[in-house]
């Protein structure tokens, strides 16, 4: 085998691309190449001259869409530049051929294509659609709604009252309806969901005698008391520590050494005693007085400190004692019995939403996404399978036998249910060797929430033996690590391994940070240009301020940093403040919240990176192309977020202040913008006009322009009534009930067919009443003249629309009265427009994807925006500025997995993990099962059970690892500079908290304070604080650490990584407001400009020349957009022949001569697609589809029009067996045979002449036809390149240039002869024949073109063959 590329792999990277013969597991750490090894290993295995495969012998199974594209790009790409240096390989031309059909997709994309393959096995309808996943949410809540109401009709005070009295969730059932979906999208990424339920449940039928160490979830809570008792000890340990010191209160040392060891005894009796002992040795924890101390003999702040220290012990030892050992066992174990029935009625609640929703979803012919996985492994797993024994079944053999390797991509990531589906796939050893090639980084698997399982790769990584060259006998698989890293500069590799090596380990991050862990410096950066500096060192702004925003911050206490922070230009350090109490710059920070000011910071930062500072030149980045380092630009920016949610609007604000151009995809906001709310509004009137708020909503809107006065002017037409009933009294008040009626009424076909011209704006109707009555005066109990024309016109709208939703698809509505209205356009003119613009537009898109809902109807599309926003799937704003363009990214470090920046920005450190899969009445775990609360409905009390407690506990820590992975996604994403942004309410405090950990032995931090962390500063703090560049964290301190002034361990002062550490105390943060310039006084006179009076200031000619050059540029290929790219010949013919039948006027005319209806339009925002568009008409004839008339109207052989007919007769001819007898008799035969056969209807075949057919092979030409009928192709389709300048003979030359119009047509018989071909066309015209062959020239033209263009020999005769009158014309 030889390599494909010149790229020179290192050993690692080798042996993970040649490996054979066992299932592989490549551990690839982050920048290692993974996706190029991937590729590499593909293209060998498919050249590989001792064992070549196909490529369509291979699986491929990536984690998203764009991956597998990427992966399908990248093999072609190589397999077409070893074909470039090899252009006569069969081999590789074969792979290239069958790289179309290779199977590289997502598991999803995999788990369709059997699904549909098997459908029949699975009982699936053949044309079975996947629901969309807003589909799916709406269709759910659906079915739930039936069950919920079933369940309370049926049951008057039954188990399902009871259930819904504890989990309701107070006033309503909204609390249960969210748990039942919460514990089915559980199961869904389990293989075995219905065991797991029935174990789950089957956990709380605890016997009688049962003891507590003997139920599952002792083993997480022994770990758990541990854990507080280890921490307490660790505060005696530090207050000791501190007692000892010189000045320290040396009296207390005997107290706190007798104290921490009975804490340390008690958390050794977790190991290995019962729940009594336990109980027994936390009880002998005994916290008596400390000795007196003369004042003057000791040090003040330290004996404070070691007295906080000792409290703090003393705190989490009395907790121990109250949540775990307050009750006896015997109410523990009553607790879990009490509840077990409750339980199981959950249980079986959820097994009937299961089974109901899969019988709705069937009812529809549909399935969700979650089926595809699930019904795939329906169909690959033998029914004598268990949990513990995976058997394949045919399918999954049929399967074996076809792909001879299995590569998975990000396998970190891949659930159970995925799992089990690539191991049915998967070859065991029996059908051949193993074949499985898995890759990933389990210190990268962050999706969790999406049920990710990180265990599933622990447990092969774990299992599986290094790769030592061939396969071990005996092994489950071989292990192979790709620790280089091709991404980041040194500095930064650097520091990613020195924070990791301390904060990650099996405990705190499910994998011990070694050797094999760590990242290897492999980029080869040249060095950077006019700098002595090694590499540039990492930067941690700290932000200490007393109050924070209401969504972030960490950490506690008040007091002030007192360290002098390094500048915002990061070049010297920042000055003290002068104090000033009343400095404004001041009074404005303290306005701010924790992220406005980490944003500010950011700003600064960016604009000294981008522009340089007076000190330091603009940041050098090295770019890859053109292999040479170039000034930073904004594009090379990222800002990385955990959660954006609220934050990103806020940072894009802040850095538009400084003029910093800011992308991001902002995920809230967009059902909260006015212009949303008032279509919304009116889609909801249009539902039910007896909505008083909605409809005041719209007419106080712009669409309509009503004023405040005007909306209580109508109110009194009507003070008792609805909005609706005044409205309708105001509009016309002699005739208020007819026009009530009227607006409620249907409109009928006739009035639906006569389009009504298009009303006016808001804003003209406004004008129109103000115009009518300019001074609104006198109208106390009657509505001005001009008002009730408004008001008519508006309901004579709101008639016609509401009529128009009932007939036509909801984006065909929303757009009718976007350009109806005018409202597209007016809110493009407000402040804000494209953004405004861009709502409107994405508003439709969702019309427009609700419009493929197997059930539609306007009020089903407003319980589906109720219910997007009642699941908090707020879209966000449409973004108006994109990503493409020089501009910052902010994103959210999941969606900035797999990609890589040259700087990197991570903001909101000091933010607060979430706690959210922390609370609620019950828990889940895929382990543990259930974890419920004890909930009284008599007392309105909850507690928590053991069980609560274990699923917590677990499910922290769980959390925990994953917050830990999350953070090493965040730093490995940056290339050259990474910059870390944090606040903290007291850092003095969490600098106290985190030097606990300074004096750890050798790397790895304390598991307590790894394990008790509440923020990502909670690791990075402890961690910097180690290192030798750590020293301001270190005098920050103060006497409130365990080692304050002692420099790192020796352990790790030898550590290369750099780090540049900045305090930020609220008098340094000044200097990040002041370079924000004001902005200048406006130079133009505006109320002059509204006022349309000219400025007394000379003429710019210069400007007057450029904006006359701007507003009078027009577009140059304008004659060409009006013009169809496609067409048939049938249509084309129409620009050649003026008297043909196809039209010859231009086909899509300028708007300014032509004006359509308004639902006509298509929408001008680039984006948005227009209504579903009717195809042209044409009479090309087709194999495949009639006439798009109602079936019942083909009945009668007389109903069929011409074209139908034509359809027919062309269906006939092609499916005509030319070696069957071809007389009357014989054609009559397979007529009726097509009848059968389905191709034809008996009115169609009716309509045929049978005769006529026979006639015609019967002629010479018929005859010459069937002779060498061997070599007649009938029905045969071309696609023809014609230039535009031919088609469109009056285009301008320079527009025409270059473009090409494709030209489509269907020729009816192609007879080869040894001279050339002869070419025949069927007609069915009635009238004669030589005059209609005339008009038919162009088409022959063309046919005859296609024929010698794509096959290369000359048509020698054509012919027109008019079945009608039974004659063949040469043409």
């Amino acid at each position: 085998m030889r390599a494909m590329s010149d790229v020179r792999w290192t050993p690692e990277q080798e042996q993970a691309i040649t490996a054979r013969g066992a299932d592989v597991l490549v551990a690839a750490a982050a920048g290692s190449g993974k996706t190029a090894v991937l590729v590499e290993r593909i293209i060998r295995r498919l050249v590989d001259e001792r064992d070549p495969l196909d490529v369509d012998q291979l699986l491929v199974v990536t984690f998203t869409e764009a991956a597998a594209t990427e992966m399908r790009d990248r093999i072609g790409a190589a397999l077409q530049a070893a074909l470039a240096g090899n252009p006569e390989n069969e081999r590789l031309q074969r792979q290239l051929a069958l790289l179309g059909r290779a199977s590289i997709s997502t598991l999803h994309s995999f788990c369709l294509s059997l699904v549909r393959q098997y459908f029949y096995r699975l009982g699936l309808d053949p044309a079975v659609s996947v629901m969309g996943e807003h589909e799916a949410l709406l269709l759910r809540h659906e079915v739930l709604d039936q069950l919920f109401a079933r369940r309370f009709d049926e049951e008057e005070d039954g188990p399902f009252h009871a259930l819904v009295d504890r989990y309701g969730g107070g006033r309503d059932d909204e609390g249960l309806r969210n748990l039942v979906l919460a514990i089915y999208d559980h199961m869904q990424a389990l293989p075995w969901p219905d065991q797991w339920l029935e174990e789950s449940l089957a956990r709380f039928d605890v016997p009688e005698g049962a003891a507590i160490e003997d139920l599952p979830w002792w083993p997480p809570l022994r770990r758990q008391i541990r854990l507080e008792l280890e921490l307490a000890a660790e505060a005696l340990a530090s207050a000791r520590a501190l007692a000892a010191r010189p000045g320290g209160p040396a009296a207390y040392l005997d107290v706190l050494a007798a104290e921490e060891a009975a804490v340390r005894a008690a958390a050794a009796r977790t190991e290995t005693g019962s729940y009594a002992d336990l109980a027994e040795a936390v009880a002998a924890v005994a916290f008596g007085r400390l000795p007196g101390t003369k004042k003057g003999e000791v040090d003040e702040g330290l004996k404070e400190a070691v007295g906080k220290l000792r409290e703090r012990a003393k705190k989490a030892v009395r907790a121990v004692q109250e949540q775990w050992f307050c009750r006896t066992a015997d109410e523990w174990l009553a607790d879990l019995q009490a509840i077990a029935p409750h339980l199981r009625t959950l249980g079986g609640v959820v097994r009937e939403f299961a089974e109901a929703f899969r019988e709705a979803k069937a009812a529809q012919s549909a399935i969700d996404f979650n089926d595809l996985e699930r019904l795939a492994l329906q169909l690959l797993r033998d029914s004598t399978s268990t949990p513990d024994r995976l058997v394949p079944s045919d399918v999954a053999r049929d399967l074996r036998a076809r792909y001879r390797e299995i590569l998975v991509d990000e396998y970190q990531d891949i659930n159970g249910v995925q799992d089990a589906i690539l191991t049915l796939v998967a070859r065991d050893g029996q059908e051949g060797p193993p074949n499985r090639f898995m890759v990933g980084d389990v210190k990268q698997s962050i999706y969790r929430f999406r049920h990710a399982d990180p265990g599933l790769f622990l447990a092969k990584y774990g299992a599986y033996r290094p790769w030592a060259g061939a396969p071990e006998p005996g092994a489950a698989g071989a292990r192979i690590v790709l620790g280089a890293n091709f991404r980041s500069r040194e500095g930064v590799v650097n520091a990613v391994n020195f924070l990791f090596r301390q904060i990650m380990s099996a405990r705190a991050g499910e994998l011990d940070y070694d050797r094999d862990a760590e990242l290897v410096y492999r980029a080869g950066y040249p060095p950077l240009p006019g700098e002595e500096a090694a590499e540039p060192p990492v930067e941690l702004h700290l932000l200490d301020g007393e109050e924070q925003g209401p969504a972030d911050g960490a950490g506690s206490g008040q007091a002030p940093a007192a360290s002098g922070p390094e500048a915002a230009s990061g070049d010297g350090v920042a000055g003290e403040a002068d104090g000033e109490e009343e400095d404004p710059a001041l009074a404005e920070l303290a306005d701010l919240t924790a992220m406005e000011r980490e944003a500010r910071l950011i700003a600064a930062r960016i604009r000294a990176m981008v522009d340089g500072t007076a000190d330091q030149p603009p940041v050098q980045v090295w770019d890859r192309k053109l292999k040479t380092y170039r000034p930073l630009q904004y594009r090379d920016i990222a800002i990385l977020l955990r959660a954006t949610t609220g934050r990103i609007n806020t940072i894009i604000e802040v850095l538009s202040q400084s003029g910093i151009p800011a992308y991001g995809q902002v995920s809230t906001g967009y059902f909260q913008a006015t212009e949303v709310q008032v279509f919304l509004s009116l889609l909801q009137v249009l539902d039910n006009p007896l909505q008083d708020i909605p409809l005041a909503a719209v007419l106080h809107s712009p669409i309509v322009g009503l004023s405040a006065a005007d909306l209580a002017r109508i109110r009194l037409a009507n003070p008792r009534g609805s909005f609706y009933d005044a409205l309708v009294a105001a509009a016309a008040p002699a005739s208020g009930a007819a026009m009530a009626e009227a607006a409620a009424a249907p409109a009928s076909e006739a009035a639906m067919a006569e389009a009504a011209p298009a009303p006016a704006s808001g804003a003209a109707m406004a004008e129109a009443a103000a115009a009518a009555d300019p001074a609104e005066a006198g109208a106390t109990t009657s509505t001005a003249p001009g008002l009730e024309g408004v008001l008519v016109r508006f309901l004579e709208c709101l008639d016609r629309w509401r009529t128009l939703a009932r007939r036509r698809p909801l984006s065909q509505v929303v757009w009718q009265i976007l350009q109806e209205t005018g409202y597209l356009h007016y809110v493009g003119g407000m402040p804000g427009g494209a953004q405004r613009q861009a709502n409107l537009l994405a508003l439709y898109e969702r019309a427009r994807e609700f419009d493929q809902f197997a059930r539609q109807g306007l009020f089903r599309f407003l319980r589906f925006i109720e219910r997007l926003q009642a699941e908090q799937s707020d879209m966000g704003t449409a973004p108006a500025l994109g990503e493409g363009e020089d501009v910052v990214r902010i994103m959210s470090i999941h969606k900035s997995k797999g990609l890589e920046f040259p700087v990197v920005f991570v903001a909101g450190l000091g933010s607060s993990f979430s706690d959210r899969d922390l609370r609620g009445d019950l828990l889940l775990n895929r382990d543990l099962g259930f974890g419920p609360q004890v909930v009284d409905p008599g007392t309105r009390l909850k507690y928590p059970t053991l069980a609560y407690h274990a699923v917590r506990e677990v499910t922290r820590l769980a959390n925990l690892a994953e917050e830990l992975r999350v953070l090493y996604v965040a730093l490995t994403r940056a290339r050259e500079r990474l910059v870390l942004v944090g606040s903290v309410k007291s850092l003095r405090a969490a600098c106290a908290r985190w030097s606990r950990g300074a004096g750890a032995p050798g790397w790895p931090l304390p598991e307590s304070l790894l394990l008790s962390a509440r923020s990502y500063l909670d690791w990075i703090g402890p961690a910097v604080l180690r290192h030798a560049d750590g020293a301001p964290l270190r005098e920050l301190a103060g006497e409130g650490g365990t080692a304050p002034g002692s420099g790192p361990d020796p352990a790790l002062a030898g550590d290369p990584s750099r780090w540049e550490v900045t305090i930020w105390d609220p008098a340094s943060l000044q200097q990040i407001l002041q370079p924000r310039p004001e902005a200048a006084p406006p130079a133009v006179d505006w109320a002059r400009i509204g006022a349309a009076e000219p400025l007394d200031r000379p003429l710019d000619e210069a400007l007057h020349a450029r904006l006359r050059a701007r507003f009078g540029w027009r577009y140059p290929f304008e004659p060409v957009v009006r013009r169809f790219g496609k067409l048939s010949v049938t249509e084309l013919k129409g620009y050649f022949d003026p008297d043909a039948e196809a039209p010859a006027e231009e086909m899509a005319p300028p708007a300014e001569e032509m004006a359509p209806p308004a639902e006509e339009m298509a929408p001008p925002a680039e984006g948005s697609a227009p209504p579903v568009e009717e195809p042209a008409p044409s009479t090309e004839p087709s194999s495949s589809t009639f006439a798009a008339r109602p079936r019942f109207l083909q009945q009668d052989r007389r109903a069929l029009s011409p074209t139908e007919r034509g359809t027919a007769v062309h269906v006939v001819m092609q499916h005509l067996d030319l070696s069957r007898p071809l007389d009357a008799e014989g054609v009559g035969r397979q007529l009726a045979e097509m009848v059968e056969r389905e191709l034809l209807t008996p009115q169609q075949a009716a309509a045929v002449d049978a005769e006529a057919i026979a006639d015609f092979f019967a002629s010479p030409l018929g005859l010459r036809i069937l002779q060498s009928r061997d070599r007649v192709s009938q029905e045969l389709s071309f696609t023809l390149a014609v230039p535009a300048a031919e088609v469109y003979g009056d285009l301008p030359p320079e527009a025409a240039a270059g473009d090409v119009v494709i030209v489509q047509g269907m020729i009816d018989l192609l007879l080869e002869e040894e001279d050339g071909y002869v070419l025949v066309d069927y007609k069915t015209d009635r009238r004669d024949p030589v005059q209609a062959a005339q008009r038919y020239t162009t088409q022959i033209r063309f046919y005859r073109r296609a024929v010698e263009e794509i096959l290369g020999r000359p048509v020698k005769e054509a012919y027109l063959h008019f079945l009608a009158s039974r004659r063949s014309i040469a043409v």
